[in-house]
This record gives C-alpha cells, structure tokens and sequence, in this order.
C-alpha cells in the first residue's frame, strides 16, 4: 500500500521491502497466479532456512546477533557484537557453564565406553555408579572438584572428558603395543626354537656321518661284518629253540593280531566313509563357493549399473543446474526487463495523468465556451469563425484524447502480459527448484543403495574368504586324513607281511615237525625191534650160557654189532 500510494519518500525508503506487487493488476478478472510475496511468507522462509541449519548442526544454546546497523549481508561490527553478548547474558551464561558441570553422561554409556581403564575394578562393582567411581578414582585419579556422581549420570566440568577421551586414547594405545609385543615375542620365540632344532639335527647328522666314515676304516669292523653271517649255522639248536619259541608267540598271538587287523580294517572303511562325506561336502562346498562367487558377480554388476546410474544422475544434475543457472539468468534479464517496463509505464501512466490534466482543462474549456455560447448567442455571427476554429481544435483535441487513451490500453495489456509471464517465471523456477531437491533427494538415495550394495559386497567377500578358509581347512584335514589312512595302509601292509612270513614259517615248521615224528616214530621203531632182538639174544644167551669159545666170539661179535647199533640209536635221538 505504501508502495502504491503518492509520497515519494515513502516509495522510496520501501522500494527494496519485499512484499505486494508494486502496481496492483488492473484486469481483476483474469485468473491470478502466485502474485508477489508477502512479509509473512519472506519471514516463513528465513524462518525454514535458520531451522535447517540448525538441524544441521548440535548447538548447545541459541542467541539471535544482529550483525550490523545497516542491513548489509555479510558486515559485522564486532563492538555491536561483543556489546549483544555483553548485555543479553551469553558471557556470563558461559562464564556460569565454566564453574559448573556442562558434560553428563549416562552410567551406562560411561561403563561400556570406559570400561577399558580399569576392568577389574569395573568388574568387582556392584552397580553402575560404584563401576564409574572407580574408574574415575582408581583409575583415572580425578579431582573431586573435576566431576560429580549423580543418580543416573556422570557431570564433568569444561574439558574434562575431552582429557578422559585422551587417557582411554593412551590406554587402547597400550594395549595395542602390549599384543604387538607379544605376537612379535611368541614369533620370535618360534623362530629361534626352529633355529635351534636345525642346529641339533646338524649336530647329529654329523655324528653319524662321522660314525659311517670311521666304520668305513675300520678294518675290525669290516672283519666282524664279514664273519657274522657265517657264524649262525654253529648255533642251529638256540635258533631252533627261538624259532620255536616265535612258533609259539605267533599261534598265541595271531587272534590277536587277527583282531588287530580287523581293526584297522574297520578304522580304514570308516576313514573311507569319512573321506567320502568330506569330498561330498568339499563339492557341495565348491557349488556353494561358485553360488557366492555368482552371486557376487551379480552384486559387482549391479553395483556397476547402479555406479552408471549414479554418473547419468550426475550429469543430469549438472545439466539441471546449468538450466537452473541459465534460468537464473533469463529470470535476472526478465526481472531487468520488468524493472524497465514498470518505469516505462511508470512514464506513461504520468503522460497518462498529464494528457487526463489537460483533457479535464479542455473540457472545462468547453464548458466556459458552451456558456459563453449560450450566454453570448448575440456574438454568434462575429465569433464564427473563432468557433469553427475551437471545435477543430476541440476535435484535435478529443482525438489526442482518444489516441492517449488507446495507448493507455495498450500499456495496460502489455503490463498484464508482462506480470503473467514473471509469474509464468517464478512458477518455473519454483518447480526446477523442486526438481532440483527431487533430483538432490534420488542423489542421496542413489548413493544410499550405493553405500549398502558396497557393504553387501563387502560382507559376501569377507563370507567367501571365510568358506575360502573353511576350504583351506578341510583340505588339510583331508590330507591329515589321507596321511593317517596312508600310514594305516603302510601298517596294514606291514601287519599283512608279517602275517604271511609268519604263516610260512609256520607251514615250514608244520612240515619240519611232520618229518621229524616219522623220523621219531621210525627210530621208535627200530628201537622196539633192537630190544625184542636184544631181549632174544638175551635168552639165547641164558640158554646158551655153557657154550665153546666159539660161542662167545659170536656173543663178541653180537655185542659189538649190539654197541654198533645203540650208538646208532643215540645218534637219532640226538638228530631227533
């Protein structure tokens, strides 16, 4: 209205006051779009711009400081500043902040956070307040001045929980190194077992070498050695009687063994069966390991299309905010445009105001005539001519009349076509406004997905370095495996062997103990015919016992061919 009205000052002071339309729309029946805006509406934006920020941020108070006494963005006078602070109370409420305790903390939040200074402590406590007690007291060494133990919260003055923040720093520090030293120990300590098992071995390896080399020299040796094969056949009944005595081992252990082997032939099928489920799992696991690795593969090209999406919302972006710019641009040249209309028409309306002055001193004019014309008829013949001189002029002037009204019009009409395209404008660059944050609001979104299609793929790599340690794994168990089945294998064969020389000497004795009982039973024999000869020469001699001379050379002879034959018999038993 103040714009509006006729005192220049006041125009002049509100030129640059947001608010109505500079000139009110004289066509009060077109439709109205928008119109300008109005002070509630300008103080409702500033209002949701200051709120923004504010979300923004985490601000502990809120103080409103006028900058500066002339209205300028950007200028501060920093003695209007310091004089705001001085007298509205922020010195003084910051003062008061310092003195008392403006960081608090739950008891929950400070245990699991700083639990790490003093675990043992914090592990005897009985509740949340004794735990951060002795943490800060134990631990930490606090003044009492510097904190206080509310019912559910801890209070620190100014700074002190950022030195807590230090302390648990160098604490975590601490530990850190603490690992570091004992890994870096434990492997070192590893390394120099390696080292020392390495020399021991050499120690040995030389002393055998140093053994085999003396051995090669040594001609008492290499006698011994030589004569030691020959030496077994001297000792036939000592190895007959071990022999037997392995004979006899064998038969009382061969159930045993018997047993034993089928054992280890149950032990070999189950860590058949075994081996059988782990190469069913390993190729269940590969096919799980190919399903991740496609699945991944998907993820990598979805997160591929996504990326070109991302750079297509990109290049639209800047595409929109180059329309934005150029729109800014036009809107600029047109508002010029508009500015430069309002003044031209400004200029016309008043050449409009001056032409309406002089018609209305014309038709007072003609007024003034037409009464000197009704008053004056007498003067009608002398004043003639000055008539049809002043109803020419009076026709030129109503046509001047008529042409200043139509440009009047004219005016008009291009005035209400110029408003409806800045309102066309505005309304153009509200909606690529809302375009932009819609295309802002997709970017955030976009990267979003992004964001968690990467830590998707992050966890599925870290779940497939997992199975691929798994596999790892059950590949070495499987070769641990395949090791002991191998070693059963050795054993079993080993076993198997022995059985077999052990049968065959077994079959070997059989026979050597067949043979000897026919020769036993053959010597038997025989004995049993020499002393039924015997026992009859025995009572031919008792029959005979006066016989010649000749007699008892035959006795003679008998008893030799007698001696012959019982010096034959201990010969067999002692074969025997």
């Amino acid at each position: 209205m103040i714009k509006n009205g006729s005192n220049s000052l006041m125009i002049q002071c509100f030129a640059d006051h947001p608010g109505q339309p500079l000139e009110t729309p004289k066509d009060q029946d077109r439709k109205k779009k928008g119109g300008g805006k109005t002070v509630s509406s300008y103080f409702k934006g500033q209002l949701d711009d200051l709120m923004t920020t504010l979300y923004k941020t985490e601000p502990h108070f809120i103080r409103c400081v006028v900058p500066n006494t002339h209205k300028e963005p950007g200028g501060v006078e920093s003695g209007l500043v310091m004089h705001q602070y001085q007298c509205n109370g922020v010195l003084a409420g910051i003062a008061i902040c310092r003195k008392g305790f403006p960081n608090k903390m739950l008891y929950p939040e400070f245990k699991s956070r700083y639990n790490i200074l003093a675990a043992k402590l914090v592990a005897k406590a009985k509740n949340d307040k004794a735990a951060a007690s002795a943490v800060l007291d134990g631990a930490v060494k606090l003044d009492k001045e510097k904190f206080r133990l509310g019912h559910t919260k801890v209070f620190f003055r100014a700074g002190i929980l950022g030195y807590m923040e230090e302390v648990r720093e160098d604490k975590i520090g601490s530990v850190l190194s603490w690992l570091q030293a004992g890994a870096r120990g434990k492997t070192s300590r590893m390394q120099f077992k390696k080292l020392q098992d390495q020399k021991l071995a050499l120690y040995c390896c030389q002393r055998a070498v140093r053994a085999m080399m003396m051995a090669k020299t040594w001609k008492w040796l290499q006698i011994w050695l030589l004569i030691k094969p020959t030496l077994k056949c001297t000792q036939f009944g000592k190895y007959k009687k071990e022999y037997e005595d392995k004979i006899a081992l064998a038969e009382a252990n061969i159930d045993k063994a018997i047993e034993e082997c089928n054992a280890v032939v149950t032990v070999h099928e189950r860590l058949l069966g075994e081996k059988q489920e782990l190469t069913l799992a390993l190729t269940s696991g590969g096919s799980a390991v190919q399903d991740i690795i496609d699945k991944t593969n998907r993820l990598e090209s979805q997160k591929n299309d996504l990326q070109k999406q991302v750079d297509e919302t990109k290049l639209r972006v800047k595409n929109e905010e180059e329309l934005i710019n150029g729109i800014n641009q036009s809107g600029v040249k047109v508002s010029a445009d508009a500015n430069r209309l309002r003044e031209e028409i400004k200029t016309l309306e008043s050449e409009c105001e001056n032409a309406e002055e002089d018609k209305n001193t014309k038709d007072n004019q003609i007024r003034t005539l037409r009464e000197e014309i009704s008053h004056q008829e007498e003067l009608i013949a002398k004043l003639g001519k000055e008539k049809k001189g002043a109803g020419e002029g009076r026709q030129k002037t109503e046509e001047e009349i008529q042409a200043m009204e139509d440009r009047c019009n004219h005016l008009s009409k291009v005035k209400g076509k110029l408003e409806q395209s800045l309102d066309e404008c505005e309304d153009t660059l509200e909606r690529e406004k809302k375009s932009k944050g819609d295309v802002e609001k997709l970017k955030r979104k976009v990267e979003g997905d992004l964001k968690l299609t990467q830590e998707a793929v992050a966890d599925l790599e870290r779940v497939k370095s997992e199975l691929q340690q798994t596999v790892m794994r059950k590949e070495k168990e499987l070769s641990s495996v395949g090791a002991k089945i191998e070693d059963e294998h050795t054993l079993g064969s080993k076993y198997g062997k022995q059985i077999k020389e052990l049968q065959g000497r077994i079959d070997e004795l059989d026979e050597e103990l067949v043979i000897e009982r026919q020769s036993r039973a053959k010597a038997e024999k025989n004995r049993t015919i020499l002393s039924r000869d015997i026992e009859d020469i025995g009572s031919r001699l008792e029959e005979a016992g006066s016989n010649t001379s000749t007699q008892i050379e035959l006795n003679k002879r008998r008893e030799g061919s007698l001696g012959k034959l019982k010096a034959e018999l201990e010969e067999s038993n002692i074969y025997q």
